[in-house]
């Protein structure tokens, strides 16, 4: 790094370089954690609860997430065609304000961002694509909402309402709502989960029974000759290509993951059994990694590695291979698993998972779910000490040509000690801050990106500072190293 960007004015310390200094290789990870909305699962705890009780909820979900070494959430903004945002297209849902379109008194996403983002933590958008009720939704619809405006494109399955994926009204409704989100909230993501087509009753292959025989006609009609199956393939595929292209035509910097379930099919790797979810929920997710349609792939491996029907080692191995264009691949852990089968699950499950992801070039990973960190603190505090002791940033995706902005810095002498001061001409989402002791020894610290100030210790010898931006953009470094 040129010297011409940076200037010191103390006697104590003089700029130098990152290369002459050698410090440790950054520890590039993400590490997510998934935030639940529907049925309260993670927060808020109860519908209707008053506001002051659901931001103090927001921060000890943050807080938590930051001590334990987090460096982003997957925060549920739209579980069932409702909104935890102001929204002029969808109610805001049930889940927060304890009877759908009923404003809780304040922008439940918009807070998530600014809290998230004053302590150093990413904050991606959480989408569920079609459901359109669930069974443990809350009071009637809205008048506002999908069931009721546009009913011809809901079918009812089971105690679940559905919006058609063949009806291309549905896709084209649910990227307006993403294309709105986005132009009007500074989210560092879009995430869409595994709900494409209705999941089939647990043991069962055969295809659900979902009512699209309407919209499949219709393409028929028009002149498609792909299979029923093979349709419904088409149809989620168009949805993940179609969102990707919007969030890059509208924000390149945003990263566009999907977390489908963690078996492609059986057989693949050998030996696996499970769901297919080809041919049951219809997505040909190992098709969206191949086609470049994601930044990350977050494939749901919440097996046991010594369980070899699905075993979580042979997963991550197999689609590691299918990674050809070298996308992230940021598998889900779950944190859940309990009773006999899964016996010390977060004691000694979890923690053999995470030594597995560098093995099979994972660069990340995510969680599920964050109410985890708070009904097992020991596990929690482990994860801070061991896995995640050291802090990480968000690694680049090289393939969307992003770059960050210059800083500089200068130094502000002090009685006892400097500061050093940063200019940059935006916030990052952090600075990850190296501080090398007498003995040689490096430490590192995230700092939250609105911070531009940091004291010089008595015990540093040298100091570099670097802002991290979305999708892990880095700025050239500052280096100062004491005289």
């Amino acid at each position: 790094m040129s010297a011409c960007a940076q200037t010191a004015e103390s006697p104590r310390w003089g700029v130098t370089s990152a290369s002459l200094l050698q410090p440790p290789a950054i520890n590039e990870q993400f590490r997510g954690l998934w935030v639940a909305t529907v049925n309260n699962i993670d927060w808020p705890s109860a519908p209707g609860s008053p506001k002051s009780g659901q931001l103090a909820e927001i921060d000890a979900i943050l807080d938590r997430a930051q001590r334990g070494g987090f460096n982003a959430i997957f925060f549920q903004v739209r579980p069932t065609a409702d909104a935890l945002f102001r929204s002029p297209i969808e109610p805001m849902s049930a889940f927060i304000s304890g009877k759908q379109g009923l404003d809780p008194g304040y922008d439940p996403l918009a807070e998530w961002i600014t809290r998230a983002h004053a302590r150093g933590l990413e904050l991606h958008a959480w989408f569920n694509p079609f459901r359109t009720r669930h069974p443990r939704s809350i009071g009637p619809d809205a008048p506002g909402h999908l069931n009721n405006t546009r009913p011809d494109l809901v079918r009812t399955h089971g105690p679940y309402k559905w919006a058609d994926p063949g009806e291309p009204a549905a896709r084209d409704h649910f990227l307006r709502v993403v294309s709105d989100v986005l132009s009007r909230y500074d989210i560092d993501g879009v995430h869409i989960d595994d709900y494409f087509y209705p999941y089939p009753p647990a043991g069962t292959t055969k295809a659900p029974d979902f009512d699209d025989l309407v919209s499949f006609t219709r393409y028929q009609r028009r002149g498609g000759a792909l299979s029923r199956n093979d349709w419904r393939r088409s149809n989620t595929a168009a949805l993940v290509r179609e969102l990707y292209q919007l969030v890059k035509r509208e924000d390149p910097s945003v990263l566009v993951t999907v977390s489908p379930f963690g078996i492609w099919r059986p057989g693949h790797p050998a030996g696996i059994k499970g769901m297919d979810a080809y041919e049951l929920i219809f997505a040909d997710s190992r098709r969206w990694l191949r086609e470049g349609w994601v930044d990350a792939l977050m494939p749901q491996l919440y097996w046991p590695i010594d369980k070899p029907e699905q075993s979580f080692t042979a997963l991550l191995g197999w689609w590691d291979q299918q990674n050809l264009l070298a996308r992230h691949l940021w598998p889900g852990l779950s944190l859940i698993r309990s009773g006999p089968a899964y016996p010390r699950w977060l004691e000694d499950e979890v923690p053999r998972q995470l030594n597995e992801l560098s093995r099979h070039n994972a660069s990340g990973l995510s969680m599920f779910s964050a109410s985890v960190l708070r009904d097992q603190p020991l596990f929690a505090r482990t994860l801070a000490s061991g896995a995640f002791a050291e802090a990480a940033v968000v690694p680049d995706a090289p393939w969307l040509g992003l770059r960050a902005p210059t800083i500089t810095g200068s130094i502000e002498p002090g009685h006892a000690s400097d500061t050093l001061v940063v200019r940059a001409s935006a916030d990052p989402i952090r600075w990850l801050v190296m501080r090398q002791r007498a003995s040689g020894q490096w430490t590192t610290q995230a700092v939250p990106g609105s911070e531009r100030r940091f004291l010089l210790t008595s015990a540093d010898q040298a100091v570099l500072v670097q802002g991290v931006f979305r999708a892990g953009v880095r700025t050239n470094r500052l280096a100062y190293a004491r005289r």
